[in-house]
């Protein structure tokens, strides 16, 4: 089996933290696998691209995923039997949400994604329109559940159910008069893999994605992460019990460049 991974990035440049977590994901045994950076102007362009390469390569299975996010070093193995549980069903996770979704009653950061849930009496026409028909999915319910929206930042797809999508497989709508997209791409794909490929998509929600972001830092962060100071926080952010004369675990090389020993 072939095993084709991309990620669609515009820039040469990634997260360290992404590429120390992808150069340490473990390989399946016995499968095949080849990374892809996927290139093109846009990110529609983008993610169509690292399909293409994926294909040309003769991959039988393809990964999306995020070049700003990191992952479980045991998640290729994980996916790749979730696949075959679900009988060659489309695999997803839950990828913390950056943006705002009005009316979702969303927490920051949220991991968000979305089942269907109707009465019978009319088909879900969108978010607009039928917005009471979605339902968050909630880890609780269950380790893998069906899902009808979510995000591209993790899918796995067999090639076959990508070839029997119309092309163009991605693009964006923007409405011509505010400039504002009317539709995600990203979600528009995983909806047309369920109508176009008659696949079943699942969201594993005990995989642990992480979204790797810039931000400033306001005046209210030092009671958000307070936890990070106190022992069991990350020692990657603050050394729990470290002097602060003792940075990267040399005594004498003080923050402020006055060491001793240059003198």
């Amino acid at each position: 089996m072939k095993l084709g991974i991309f990620w669609p990035w515009d820039s040469p440049f990634t997260f360290t933290g992404f590429t120390e977590n992808v150069l340490n994901l473990e390989r399946p045994p016995g499968v095949e696998v080849r990374f892809f950076r996927a290139k093109g102007w846009c990110s529609a362009r983008r993610h169509a691209d690292g399909y293409e390469k994926a294909l040309e390569w003769g991959a039988d299975l393809i990964l999306c995923i995020g070049s700003d996010q990191t992952y479980p070093s045991d998640m290729l193995s994980r996916l790749l039997a979730r696949h075959e549980q679900t009988s060659g069903g489309i695999i997803t996770c839950l990828v913390p949400f950056r943006g705002f979704v009005a009316g979702q009653n969303m927490k920051p950061f949220q991991p968000l994604a979305w089942k269907i849930i109707g009465d019978g009496t009319r088909p879900f026409r969108g978010v607009d329109q039928d917005a009471d028909m979605m339902r968050q999915i909630d880890p609780a319910d269950g380790d893998l559940q069906r899902v009808h929206i979510i995000g591209t930042g993790v899918l796995l797809l067999h090639r076959d159910q990508l070839l029997k999508v119309k092309r163009p497989w991605f693009y964006d709508q923007v409405n011509r008069e505010t400039l504002h997209l009317v539709s995600d791409m990203d979600a528009k794909f995983i909806w047309r893999l369920q109508t176009e490929a008659l696949a079943q998509v699942w969201v594993d929600t005990s995989i642990n994605v992480n979204h790797l972001h810039v931000f400033a830092i306001d005046e209210t962060f030092q009671d958000r992460f307070e936890d990070w100071s106190k022992q069991g926080g990350d020692e990657n952010i603050v050394a729990h019990g470290r002097p602060a004369h003792q940075w990267n675990g040399r005594q004498n090389d003080r923050p402020n460049g006055d060491n001793p020993s240059n003198s």
